[in-house]
């Protein structure tokens, strides 16, 4: 027998909370292990294998439809981490332990819109301290979401207070999580398991594809940066706001054309301060 997307299933909770799903999955991976193993050789041929650390962690690629899971992606504190979540996954069916329960934290979040007429993706990188095999069946899946999915033309982008004829957008926050292990005695069964999770730099990245450029003079001794942008998102019921503050644009200039009918974009890539979250004045990203 072999198991297709029809037998997929990926929802998730907060700390205790109620079972959600997660907008409509395009890809991801859950229960994933990371790791490798290193030879130890010696003399003679001789070679032993030592495996190392085991890194639980998952990722979902998903067309947003308004889950609460998206909120839990930023840190309150610039020395601290994100709200701990619940991630269930896998493969449907009650004789197969291929469905994981994963207890973690979001790494990385990254929304985008990849042109006019296509919906916002919102993909989410979790680690964690452990994975749990399981089994699931059609009972175990919560009632699917019944809103519509956020979609190009019920939101808008401005970009240091103008609106710049945005095409596409992407924007990404990064935690910089980590795996932590010593050497300290373990549980039988758990000894390869991390026992922290750290947090490191938080980064925020921005990128706008626009038809008509921001007035920046990058040749100044001080050039006129940083500036703010905002991008809305909606689905005709509700919307998202997503607030960057301080960001600094990277020179950029306009690819040159041959046809009369092709059309002249710029691409900005910015980027913030590394952990603004320091300061409440200066929170780089806030999703409202």
């Amino acid at each position: 027998m072999s198991y297709i997307g029809l037998d997929d299933f990926c929802q998730f909770a907060i700390m205790t909370g109620a079972t959600a799903p997660v907008g409509n999955i395009q890809g991801g991976s859950i229960g994933a292990n990371e790791g490798s193993f290193s030879h130890v050789e010696g003399a003679g041929g001789q070679d032993d294998i030592v495996w190392d650390m085991v890194k639980p962690s998952a990722s979902i690629q998903t067309m947003y439809k308004g889950e609460s899971l998206i909120d839990n992606a930023l840190r309150s504190v610039w020395n601290g981490l994100p709200a701990q979540i619940h991630v269930w996954g896998g493969v449907l069916d009650d004789t197969l332990p291929l469905s994981f329960t994963q207890t973690g934290y979001i790494n990385s979040l990254e929304m985008s819109c990849g042109a006019v007429g296509e919906a916002v993706a919102v993909n989410y990188d979790v680690v964690s301290l452990t994975n749990t095999l399981a089994t699931a069946d059609s009972s175990d899946i919560a009632t699917a979401a019944a809103t519509a999915p956020f979609v190009w033309h019920e939101g808008s982008a401005t970009i240091g207070s103008a609106a710049l004829s945005c095409r596409s957008f992407s924007v990404k926050v990064e935690n910089g999580l980590t795996h932590d292990g010593d050497l300290d005695a373990k549980a039988d069964g758990s000894q390869r398991l991390p026992d922290a999770v750290d947090p490191g730099n938080e980064t925020v990245t921005a990128r706008f594809t626009v038809a008509v450029p921001p007035e920046l003079d990058f040749t100044l001794d001080t050039p006129t940066l940083p500036i703010d942008a905002s991008v809305v998102i909606g689905n005709g019921y509700t919307t998202k706001t997503v607030t960057l503050v301080g960001l600094y644009v990277k020179p950029f200039g306009a690819e040159l054309l041959s046809g009369g009918g092709d059309k002249h974009t710029w691409e900005l890539d910015c980027e913030a301060k590394l952990n603004t979250l320091k300061s409440a004045a200066t929170v780089a990203i806030a999703i409202t």
